[in-house]
């Protein structure tokens, strides 16, 4: 995070002697704070990221790109801003991971704004930003209203191949826990359509973290609450049929569920943090799923993490490391 305590991107190489850190951009505050979500790769090679705070006082949207100059890699990074939130029309606290469709469009969520529905201002958008030569245009696609169509957008959206994008609402929906919604594009503009609501049956509730994809076309993700034991729930949505499954209740204290991303290897397990800082990882076993516990970090772990391919699961503790001020870690299988 950096001793402004405002928040930094950085790099992290892997020598012979262990992994060193170089900072690529310390956020100033006028360009940015907090910024919780990763960064991403865009087909450019630039980073592109969000923060929760900052610029107008209500997150932004950037670009980190390496200086065509630097030649040792460890360089500070030039930053664009493509959107400062105004807390308007426009929404404002940006969350979850940013996501490119084939024409180098970026989608994003942000889940405070817009003004009125029933969740007073708070309901929630799906933005976006769309690049013209060196500018971007920022665009709202759909403005939650908080009843049916689901309230707190807070974990980005995936693209399918179609288009189509998904994502999750922390509440609203017909039972007010939560839902998991479908944006069609057309040349008219953006339909909203809810595939799944959560009724707090054991199905889950309080969807706060973002969705995944796999080529068959399944959603995966997990609730921070409900379940068998309260706890939380990770499920999987079929895209084409709509057939919802728990495949796993949380065994953790009522509450203390996961706000992360699950992460996929490539043999189709699943892995994800909960709040207390559990990595847990889930693997199918016929029609069923084993849920292990692979270790225990530091309380308020909300970290999504990377699998990479020798199967090392990657994340961040926010209370880790030698300074108690955070930590990346890796667990080898």
């Amino acid at each position: 995070m950096g001793w402004s305590y405002r928040g930094t991107v950085y790099k992290l190489t892997h020598t012979d002697a262990g992994w060193v850190l170089t900072q690529l951009h310390l956020f100033s505050g006028f360009d940015g704070i907090n910024p919780a979500s990763r960064v991403i790769i865009g087909p450019d090679g630039a980073l592109y990221g969000n923060t929760g705070a900052g610029g107008n006082g209500y997150g932004t949207v950037y670009r980190l790109q390496a200086p065509a100059s630097c030649r040792t890699g460890n360089c500070p990074w030039t930053e664009t801003i493509l959107y400062a939130f105004q807390h308007g029309s426009d929404g404002a606290g940006p969350g979850g991971d940013l996501t490119f469709d084939q024409q180098g469009n970026i989608y994003g969520t942000a889940g405070g704004g817009p003004p009125g529905g029933s969740c007073n201002g708070t309901c929630g958008v799906v933005y976006k930003l769309s690049r013209s030569g060196g500018s971007w245009t920022y665009n709202v696609i759909y403005a939650f209203q908080g009843d049916d169509d689901g309230d707190g957008p807070n974990g980005g959206v995936v693209i399918d191949a179609s288009g189509n994008l998904y994502g999750t609402t922390a509440a609203g929906g017909r039972d007010r826990f939560g839902t998991i919604f479908k944006l069609t594009p057309s040349g008219s503009g953006w339909t909203e359509s809810i595939i799944y609501n959560f009724a707090n049956n054991g199905d889950g509730a309080t969807p706060v973290a973002g969705l995944i994809l796999d080529h068959a076309g399944n959603l995966y993700g997990a609730a921070l609450q409900g379940g068998e034991y309260g706890a939380g729930t990770v499920y999987e949505l079929n895209t084409a049929g709509g057939s919802f499954s728990v495949l796993a209740s949380l065994p953790y204290p009522a509450g203390q569920g996961s706000y992360s991303k699950l992460a996929m290897d490539a043999n189709g397990n699943l892995y994800g943090t909960a709040w207390l800082g559990n990595v847990f990882k889930l693997t199918r076993s016929g029609n069923s799923w084993i849920l292990t516990d692979l270790g225990v970090g530091n309380l308020g772990m909300t970290c999504s993490l990377v699998v990479d391919s020798d199967g090392v699961v990657h994340g961040t503790d926010p209370d880790g490391g030698t300074y108690s001020l955070g930590s990346v870690f890796e667990i080898v299988q």
